[in-house]
């Protein structure tokens, strides 16, 4: 990511030079470099927002994991019942 960001704004600074060297005036330059700031704040908000989404789900439980938890349950619900019984 910090390379693209790096050509990135040496891309921005070459095309800024040749806009002015060719005569386009300094405030159409900056209007130009505004817009371009504000696609590439989009874009960076697109990435972080897929980074988030590509996070690993948690691992998946094992069969011995599965089984303690369901025995936990069945114990807790048990308990439950057997006070409220009492």
């Amino acid at each position: 990511m910090q390379t693209l960001v790096g050509s990135t704004e040496e891309l921005k600074r070459e095309v800024e030079e040749a806009k002015l060297e060719n005569g386009e005036s300094l405030d159409k330059v900056k209007e130009w470099r505004q817009e371009i700031e504000e696609r590439i704040d989009i874009v960076d908000n697109e990435i972080k927002f897929l980074e988030t989404r590509g996070q690993p789900s948690p691992k998946p439980r094992t069969q011995k994991e599965k089984c303690e938890r369901i025995c936990w349950l069945v114990s807790a619900k048990r308990n439950r019942n057997l006070k409220g019984n009492s």
